[in-house]
């Protein structure tokens, strides 16, 4: 898939392509090359067309506001206005400009001597190239993440795509449907559906503003980031410690969780869950009732002070105080030792990260 941006990148000098508006639109896909003339030609646009027209049915500015409106109406993703027969420059007001800014929708123009054929075959073209080099990554990415012997073998091809061996790279996993992964548009990210996840490859440059993006787009998702390594051969890692980040954000109703950033959880990480489980449950024996738990894990984040512990839980300070003399009975942790209480904070966190395996 392409967006706006890859074909006027590759094509404006060719064609004399300009910008005039709504160059935050530029981002959006352009899922193909569509010609329209008058209103009729909108029931058949069902979105992310990049639409081209010689205005031979517009004859003011009015006429051209209002084909624009109804083009943002069906969300197209842009206009090319062929210019000078039909479509004079100055036709375009600054109403319409202001409508494309503040709509997000690319506003071109384009000479009249510049043959419609040759823009809609050099669209075609640019396109195919995309959707070979996706077809390609729905293998190879994949295979990256599961073998890190295979990264010698697609290294030509993923330095033809910008992706250098020397640059540090982020494996992200999003438990989604087929369906939702296939109309997901994430311009600049690197991203394909395998095995009921959708894998997302960030560089290092920009990984956390991508992250946030991608949350802001798909609605309730649940994202886990691995770690941060340089090179193709650490793409497995990365992908293994995704997974269990996943997990996490999951079992935590978290939109994202993200290893390089996860605090204690980072370095349970590199555990198996197993093995954290083991651990959470001799640190904390004795201790079954998840009322407890909370209270202990909310009074060691209130940093010993009862009060605060008491108006997060909405209880009465001697409530807390009642609760952590059992918990101080059930595992013989004495509750003023600071390093006795970091070992017990560590327990809940394993435990949490055990569970989200069962989750």
């Amino acid at each position: 898939m392409i967006s706006v941006y890859d074909f006027y990148k590759a094509n404006m000098d060719k064609y004399k392509l300009k910008i005039i508006a709504g160059k935050s639109g530029l981002k959006k896909p352009a899922l193909w090359l569509y010609m329209a003339e008058d209103k009729s030609a909108f029931d058949f646009i069902r979105g992310g067309e990049l639409t081209v027209t010689t205005g031979m049915a517009i004859s003011d500015r009015k006429d051209l506001y209002e084909f624009i409106q109804m083009l943002i109406k069906h969300k197209a993703s842009g206009l090319i206005i062929n210019t000078g027969r039909y479509i004079k420059e100055n036709y375009i007001s600054n109403e319409i400009l202001d409508l494309c800014n503040s709509s997000d929708f690319a506003l071109f123009t384009m000479p009249w001597e510049i043959h419609l054929s040759d823009l809609m075959q050099s669209f075609a073209n640019l396109h195919f190239k995309s959707r070979q080099r996706d077809e390609n990554m729905k293998i190879i990415l994949p295979a990256l993440c599961r073998n890190a012997d295979s990264a010698y073998k697609y290294k030509d091809f993923l330095m033809s795509q910008g992706l250098m061996p020397e640059e540090k790279y982020v494996i992200g996993l999003c438990n989604i449907e087929e369906d939702e992964a296939t109309e997901l548009y994430l311009p600049d990210i690197v991203n394909v559906y395998s095995k009921g996840k959708l894998i997302i490859l960030l560089k290092e440059n920009n990984w956390k503003e991508n992250a946030q993006r991608i949350i802001n787009t798909i609605p309730k998702v649940h994202l886990g980031l691995g770690s941060l390594n340089t090179g193709y051969e650490s793409l497995s890692k990365s992908f293994t410690i995704a997974e269990r980040a996943l997990k996490i954000a999951e079992y935590t109703s978290s939109p994202l969780f993200c290893y390089e950033e996860g605090g204690i959880y980072s370095l349970l990480m590199n555990m198996d869950p197993l093995s954290a489980n083991e651990f959470a449950k001799k640190r904390l024996a004795g201790l079954k009732d998840k009322e407890l738990l909370l209270t202990l894990e909310v009074y060691i984040e209130c940093w010993g002070s009862l009060k605060a512990a008491a108006e997060r839980l909405n209880c009465h300070r001697n409530t807390v105080l009642y609760r952590m003399e059992k918990i101080k009975e059930a595992t013989g942790c004495n509750i003023d030792n600071g390093a006795e209480l970091s070992q017990l904070y560590c327990a809940i966190a394993a435990l949490k990260y055990a569970n989200s395996f069962e989750y």
